[in-house]
């Protein structure tokens, strides 16, 4: 049972499609929506728009990818400036884990051992018969995807670009920042297995999970399992 001292807006879920909320203050606004003969509420938060971007300064590559999502029910832009490629690189992927701190060789950096492989949550086959040629496949000749998210659960903040080289080999990286302050927590592990885990969160939204293990010792009839319980409050 909701009990609210304010803006109340109600909504029948037959009959209502799109709702205008401009003239509502976020702050002080709840959603009381009508499901047969009960009700349920939920308080209702301003959702602004994100712009996040990777910052490319590695072997004499310079330059940025920026992303812009106004909401998570619009498309993602991107826009890319990159300089001194010297006819070296070819394509560029979103890939799962962040670029790590400087604690490995340079030219390891961007290894499947720290960024791991493309970021790929449906599982889409590149190789089938059904994916788009690329650029000039469509009436438009340019190549749409909705799913290139900053909301959500599979969302790319947080994780990596990578630009390879012509023949596929990993060339260089950057991490895609986070759209404001974060939040970082740390568990260090120390034996028998080392590594840590890190858990980055910003002030208002879901957590981002990077984990980095390794064994101290030959152990391989050791499976590992870990469950995190988290409770966040801004």
């Amino acid at each position: 049972l909701c009990y609210v001292l304010s803006v109340i807006i109600l909504v029948n879920h037959h009959s209502l499609s799109r709702l205008d909320l401009n003239s509502f203050n976020p702050r002080f606004s709840f959603l009381l929506f009508k499901m047969g003969s009960n009700y349920t509420c939920a308080k209702i938060y301003d959702v602004p728009e994100k712009q996040v971007s990777a910052v490319v300064n590695m072997k004499g590559i310079k330059g940025y990818f920026s992303f812009r999502q106004a909401s998570p029910f619009d498309v993602t832009e991107l826009r890319l400036n990159l300089s001194n490629l010297r006819g070296k690189v070819g394509p560029y992927h979103v890939h799962l884990f962040p670029v790590p701190s400087v604690r490995s060789p340079l030219s390891n950096l961007c290894s499947n051992d720290n960024v791991g492989g493309h970021w790929n949550p449906f599982g889409v086959d590149v190789n089938a018969p059904t994916y788009p040629n690329g650029p000039g496949s469509t009436h438009d000749q340019y190549e749409i995807d909705f799913n290139l998210p900053l909301f959500g659960r599979n969302s790319i903040v947080g994780r990596s670009v990578v630009i390879h080289q012509t023949d596929g080999s990993r060339y260089v990286c950057a991490s895609i920042s986070y759209p404001g302050e974060v939040v970082v927590g740390r568990a260090i592990f120390r034996s028998p297995v080392v590594g840590e885990i890190w858990f980055t969160q910003l002030r208002n939204n879901p957590l981002f999970l990077y984990q980095s293990t390794e064994e101290k010792e030959p152990c391989p009839s050791v499976i590992i399992r870990w469950i995190c319980i988290c409770q966040c409050t801004p």
